[in-house]
């Protein structure tokens, strides 16, 4: 049984909706991007860069995906990009069964998708609970290969982009 490599992360820093925008398709800012090579770097710091990264259909969450990528890319690091429609403004079990369909041929995966769905993931899976997620917070899970994600464990990293700033 083979450990796997969990992130969960939430989409960068967005745009306020213009009037008759829907929220679906609200783009990110210059400080999401910004955001997103921060917590990147730091990914790559600690050797902890994904195999593969799901995330929700929503432009945000595409763009999040998207920019991580360039930055792993950057460093040497090729990654698989896959879009989940059930993923955009998820429930945590819809998460969690996202994450099972795809650890049986991947061992480190990351998930991109949407508050409160994240943060209620996080808290779910970890011994220390979880307040807050902001943009771009990212918490990393090692868990065992046949986890059923009904037990607890200590988070390994929880990253936010105002602790690199």
């Amino acid at each position: 049984m083979s450990q796997k490599s969990i992130l969960l992360t939430r989409h960068a820093k967005t745009e306020q909706p213009a009037p008759g925008q829907s929220d679906y398709s609200r783009a990110l800012t210059k400080r999401g991007y910004a955001d997103c090579e921060i917590i990147a770097r730091e990914l790559i710091q600690i050797d902890i860069v994904p195999d593969i990264i799901i995330s929700s259909g929503a432009v945000r969450a595409v763009q999040t995906t998207k920019a991580f990528a360039q930055h792993f890319h950057d460093a040497g690091k090729s990654v698989e990009l896959v879009q989940e429609s059930e993923l955009y403004l998820s429930a945590p079990e819809t998460i969690f069964e996202v994450v099972k369909k795809y650890a049986t041929s991947h061992h480190r995966l990351q998930i991109i998708a949407h508050n409160p769905g994240i943060l209620e993931a996080a808290a779910l899976l970890s011994t220390g609970g979880q307040s807050e997620a902001p943009t771009c917070a990212t918490f990393h899970f090692d868990v065992p290969g046949e986890f059923n994600f009904n037990k607890k464990v200590s988070a390994k990293h929880v990253l936010f982009p105002r602790l690199f700033k």
